[in-house]
């Protein structure tokens, strides 16, 4: 009975806002509940089993890592990524699920520290083989991006290429 209940008035309360899912400009629509761009039953049925199930639809991140020669630092919204070159001092993108990173980045200098950027817990560093740690690798802190932690490493490495060899450790 309750059930029906709350149906019915999630049924109301989406039909009250149904004129606004016309109004053709491009803010979100009012009663859009599960995001499709439409205010229709799906959005009842959506509205209906976060009230009983009292969870909320989570949003997917977009993770990124880095590597460079400049200490990279906090940013408030997505940094601009380059994944076709790989070259010093630039932003990656991984993707909304994690998966292992084995890259050559290249275009630095010689006898400079390379700092690489990852989503913090996620990630260790490793030999070529994704297997072996590589211990050579400091934690040196956490910075944020895009309200994510990312772990900063700094490396032993001073030439002017850096392997990034890094296996998911916590998906």
């Amino acid at each position: 009975m309750k059930t029906k209940k709350l149906f019915l008035m999630a049924t109301m309360l989406l039909a009250s806002v149904c004129a606004f899912a016309q109004s053709g400009n491009n803010e979100p629509l009012r009663g859009d509940v599960n995001g499709d761009g439409k205010v229709n039953i799906a959005d009842v049925t959506e509205l209906v089993n976060i009230i009983l199930n009292k969870t909320t639809p989570t949003p997917q991140v977009t993770y990124y890592w880095y590597v460079g020669q400049t200490m990279p630092e906090s940013m408030a919204s997505a940094p601009t990524v380059d994944d076709t070159n790989f070259t010093n001092n630039k932003w990656h993108t991984v993707g909304t699920t994690l998966s292992n990173i084995g890259k050559l980045v290249t275009g630095g200098t010689a006898g400079q520290t390379w700092y690489v950027a990852v989503p913090k817990n996620k990630y260790q560093p490793t030999a070529d083989d994704l297997v072996t740690p590589d211990t050579s690798w400091s934690d040196i802190g956490t910075i944020q991006i895009a309200g994510t932690d990312y772990t900063v490493f700094d490396t032993a490495i001073e030439y002017n290429r850096c392997p990034a060899y890094l296996k998911v450790i916590n998906n």
